[in-house]
């Protein structure tokens, strides 16, 4: 697999998006950044770690499941990921 740390924002946002989709059946176009994972999704915590496993494989970098206890949101998850991911281009 290659790593693409040179993946914008956009993209990676897009990707996941495009895995929470594919992982829910659920419509690209009502995975809006205000949209709550347990709330209106009915995902918990185990199928958040779905959602991870599958966007570290997509994405290709390594996330840290305790830091997305606090994602609320479709919006703060992928805020999440684009910070793990700067941070990992930066070692």
């Amino acid at each position: 697999m290659v790593h693409d740390h040179t993946a914008s924002n956009d993209d990676i946002r897009e990707r996941a998006r495009g895995v929470i989709s594919r992982l829910f059946r659920i419509h690209i176009d009502q995975l809006d950044d205000g949209v709550l994972f347990r709330e209106e999704l009915g995902i918990d915590s185990l199928r958040g770690l779905e959602i991870i496993a599958v966007c570290e494989t997509e994405l290709g970098f390594t996330i840290d499941e305790t830091g997305c206890v606090d994602a609320l949101t479709i919006g703060d998850f992928l805020d999440f990921l684009h910070s793990a991911h700067g941070a990992q281009r930066t070692r």
